[in-house]
């Protein structure tokens, strides 16, 4: 399938065929009973979307986005307590209507996405049976037209062959597929309202472009409202019309995304859009400093407040109210920041512009993988041919001395089998992997340790629930038997503080600390032992764009400090361009271009580079190219031999005849290197760009 190449504007423009809201909240409030005392997670949230409109909530972890949208669903614990002026779905009040009548409209005129779509599925029925039933509970039709509704809806929203795709089970299906299966059931009876909650949070930027294009296609066939919930800014730029932004439970700032965009006036809004990896900003990205404040309790003046670069005295006293900007925004601020920019503290929180420098000449190499190869045997029955599938093949890879390199692709192209391969947790089928010169099979455990630590996406999955942060740090060397407990405490205060926690921190279990300051205890673990190398997985995809930001930045300053090498895994290519020094590009198990990542990203040689980078969202509003279809990849889809031809060619518009009877080699092509026969024999430019 080739890709086509079409220019979209971001985001459409979707008028709405009536002003009259599809849903209207105002004086929203949610209290929770803690021991503490009463938590306030929501107060006084008051919004509205249209027909064909697109509203996006964004801010922090804990602001109440998720919140907000379980307030309206009627979701919530029933220890907790909700109250508002009205919740108006369609001109009804859903508090006056009673469980029963909620349960008929969620699923009927409120159809939800959520997060992870395999815990949302049920494992146990097929994607037909539970497709089907949500046609049935709501009296929508008989089996029959339950089938056919189901199947056209997967037909819709890009699955092929959506009779088979029936009688498959969620776990039979690849990550897109499943959120794709989501967006089906959402509108299995047409709803007025699509409550989205980070739909695309888990997937690749060419799976997500794919999504984010199939929701407003079916947006604009169906007339559908969207609540959109993300902490991604790129999906906000070019899916929102309007933008809700959140902070301690309130909307502190609201109003159209190119103005929310271009001239933020909560300080809180401009802290955030700071935090973005943007091309042409300092490699030290600015953070929000401290942490949403406690919400037991009545808070007064602005919660901000204590975080904020412009507060004043008048910030602490009395009830902040929303203050008109301009037509349709609004911010929840004494002044906007246009009357105060001036007024900055002198403790100034802004951004430390230290330039990152690039690896120099001649650094010698940590890491260098010749001809590596990891199969895996597959069979399809008990009774089936066993076959091996490459899930690394081939691969050749230096990685320099006080530099990082960033392994991309789209997933399952093998780049978290080449990091295990690469740290000894998987021996590879064949080829070398030498660590400082040495055979890594020749090292014993404590020496790999010395030098090549891990980093994982997840930290809570990562970390021991069971033991503390001290004992968390401590247990690479109490391992190893590294030095005298005396001297170990005081090395994992010591580092403690080099991560930015606490040292009363040390005594706190995983779940008493947040997402961004678990992922600082992982790194505080990887260090400890002082490697010359640590390969992050994806170390910032479950976090916000603050704590991602404090995260990035922690890690250039360790590795100014300690000289650190990295091995960056990620499927933010943001995040890639702004952080590393050279880039390799995966496909199907092989690196298909290699070489300077500002230059990869500038010109991309290789076909499915540049693709992948089609695929990527811009952090700001703008025009951008999405390839008008993706190759549709799943693990059932893997090939296990490429042998005879380019992996990529089924989904290239340049392919020729050479390209599906001979493997390309890696090429040099202006300081890099690229396997591709078409661009090697300098014919690229032939298709138009």
């Amino acid at each position: 399938m080739k890709h086509q190449l079409h220019v979209v504007e971001s985001p459409p423009d979707l008028r709405p065929e009536t002003d009259e809201a599809v849903l209207d909240v105002r004086g929203l409030g949610v209290e929770i009973e803690t021991p503490g005392g009463t938590l306030r997670a929501l107060t006084d949230v008051d919004f509205s979307i249209r027909r064909g409109e697109t509203l996006c909530f964004v801010g922090e972890s804990g602001c109440g986005k998720t919140m907000t949208s379980l307030a309206v669903m009627g979701l919530l614990p029933r220890t907790t307590q909700r109250h508002a002026r009205h919740i108006r779905l369609e001109g009804r009040d859903l508090q006056m209507l009673s469980e029963r009548e909620l349960v008929q409209i969620r699923g009927e005129r409120i159809g939800a996405i959520f997060q992870d779509p395999m815990t949302s599925l049920n494992p146990v029925y097929t994607v037909g049976n539970q497709l089907e039933e949500i046609y049935l509970y709501h009296g929508k039709g008989s089996r029959r037209a339950a089938r056919e509704r189901a199947e056209y809806l997967l037909e819709r929203v890009g699955i092929t062959a959506p009779q088979d795709r029936m009688r498959q089970f969620p776990h039979e299906l690849s990550g897109g597929l499943r959120q794709r299966v989501m967006i089906a059931m959402a509108l299995m009876c047409e709803p007025t309202l699509i409550i989205a909650d980070e739909p695309t949070t888990a997937l690749d930027v060419t799976i997500q472009a794919q999504i984010l294009g199939l929701l407003k296609q079916l947006q604009a066939e169906f007339n559908t409202a969207l609540m959109l919930i993300t902490h991604d800014m790129g999906v906000v730029a070019h899916m929102a019309g309007r933008v809700a932004v959140m902070y301690a439970g309130r909307i502190v700032e609201h109003g159209a995304t190119a103005d929310i965009f271009a001239a933020p006036s909560h300080p809180y809004t401009e802290a955030l859009l700071a935090c973005i990896p943007d091309p042409g900003r300092p490699k030290h990205l600015e953070s929000v400093p401290g942490r949403v404040p406690s919400l037991i309790g009545k808070l007064t003046g602005c919660a901000f407040r204590n975080r904020c670069r412009y507060a004043v005295h008048a910030c602490s006293t009395g009830d902040i109210v929303p203050r008109a900007i301009a037509r349709g925004h609004e911010a929840r601020c004494i002044r906007p920041i246009a009357e105060r920019r001036n007024d900055r503290r002198s403790d100034d929180h802004g951004s430390r512009i230290v330039p990152i420098p690039p690896p120099g000449p001649g650094l010698n190499t940590v890491v260098e993988a010749s001809s590596l190869t990891r199969s895996f045997a597959l069979r399809q029955g008990l009774f089936a041919k066993r076959r091996d599938l490459r899930a690394v093949d081939g691969i050749d890879l230096a990685v320099h001395r006080g530099e990082t390199l960033a392994i991309v692709g789209e997933s399952g192209s093998g780049k978290t089998t080449l990091a295990r391969v690469i740290l000894g947790l998987l021996t590879p089928s064949s080829g070398t992997i030498k660590l400082n010169g040495r055979p890594i099979s020749d090292l014993t455990p404590n020496e790999r340790a010395r030098q090549i630590q891990p980093v994982f996406q997840d930290p809570y999955a990562s970390l021991n629930p069971r033991k503390t942060v001290s004992q968390i740090v401590t247990g690479p060397l109490d391992v190893h038997g590294i030095g005298a407990r005396a001297e170990r405490r005081r090395h994992v205060a010591d580092m403690l503080d080099l991560v930015g926690l606490s040292r009363q921190q040390a005594h706190a279990y995983p779940n008493q600390l947040s997402g961004g300051q678990r992922q600082r205890v992982a790194i505080a673990r990887a260090l400890i032992m002082r490697p010359d190398i640590v390969v992050c997985d994806e170390p910032t995809s479950a976090l916000d764009v603050s704590v991602q930001a404090q995260i990035l930045n922690l890690l250039a300053d360790l590795k100014r400090e300690f000289g650190v090498t990295y091995i960056f895994i990620s499927h933010n290519l943001s995040v890639v361009r702004h952080i590393t020094d050279r880039a390799a590009v995966m496909y199907l198990g092989r690196t298909v271009e290699q070489g300077p990542t500002e230059e990869i990203f500038a010109d991309p040689q290789h076909p499915y580079t540049r693709a992948l980078l089609a695929s990527a969202l811009p952090p700001r509003p703008g025009r951008l190219l999405l390839p008008q279809q993706q190759p549709r990849q799943s693990k059932a889809s893997v090939p296990t031999d490429w042998s005879a031809s380019c992996a990529y060619h089924p989904h290239c518009a340049l392919a020729t005849g050479v390209c599906r009877s001979r493997t390309p080699e890696p090429t040099p092509v202006g300081g890099r290197l690229v396997a591709c026969h078409v661009v090697a024999a300098g014919q690229r430019t032939a298709v138009p760009q």
